[in-house]
């Protein structure tokens, strides 16, 4: 008996290394776009001497544009793959990440919050969502 419970847990195999993975791309989004509006976007506006209202209107803005770009990302991620869409989502959402920190302008903070938005979103909710597809029908019982 100790034993089949012991195999339900490990029997997931390389798929832990999946769950995990998946985890922290949906750590870094939340980390990133939304929880940093708390952070980021307070400091930009003291920065830029502007409202943080108006800092914080690029969440929005940001959120049209990615779900526009979901449909991108998506068809992107059929033709090259899971895996190489999410390193490449990852790979930008930390390149917007930098930008809305060094952004000058609300618009350069506007452009690089999207940029982030895009990767991060996409790289959780496309590549993420496929990776595990493409792992778990081989599980059969789990």
């Amino acid at each position: 008996m100790r034993e089949s419970k012991k195999s339900e847990l490990f029997g997931f195999g390389k798929g832990w290394g999946t769950i995990l993975y998946c985890l922290l791309m949906f750590w870094f989004y939340a980390g990133m776009v939304n929880d940093s509006s708390n952070i980021v976007a307070p400091a930009v506006a003291e920065r830029l001497g502007v409202p943080v209202g108006n800092v914080l209107n690029m969440g929005t803005v940001a959120a049209m544009v990615g779900v526009v770009f979901f449909f991108i990302m998506g068809a992107v991620n059929r033709k090259i793959g899971p895996r190489i869409t999410s390193f490449l989502c990852l790979i930008l959402a930390g390149a917007g990440y930098f930008g809305m920190g060094r952004a000058g302008s609300l618009l350069q903070y506007g452009t690089a919050l999207c940029i982030c938005t895009i990767g991060a979103m996409s790289a959780g909710y496309i590549a993420g969502g496929s990776l595990v597809a493409q792992w778990f029908p081989k599980k059969k019982g789990l």
